[in-house]
């Protein structure tokens, strides 16, 4: 229905954080989307001192990731919950600085 849309922007400047923590957000969905989708094509086979992962291994990857790959994939969607409730807080405090835009 034309005219239904709704979008809001924030009167004067974007705050800085709020611009970090959006960008983080959309970096952490990517990167995530990414490993799950594409990691079987896109993480090495046989680098040094890594471990098979088990949070990869239900997405069908079963190559062997660093620690740190592995201490991501299991809690990549906890990062993304923590940030958007950052993101919903953000709003929810500057809400004096935001405007409806018609």
């Amino acid at each position: 229905m034309p005219g239904s849309r709704h979008r809001y922007e924030f009167i004067g400047k974007t705050p800085t954080i709020f611009a970090i923590i959006g960008v983080l957000f959309i970096a952490n969905i990517f990167v995530s989307l990414a490993l799950t989708f594409a990691g079987k094509y896109l993480l090495p086979k046989g680098v040094p001192n890594s471990h098979p992962c088990p949070e990869l291994a239900r997405w069908g990857i079963q190559n062997s990731v660093p620690a740190c790959v592995c201490w991501y994939a299991s809690r990549s969607d906890a990062i993304t919950l923590i940030l958007g409730a950052l993101l919903a807080l953000l709003i929810f405090v500057f809400r004096k600085n935001i405007r409806r835009v018609r």
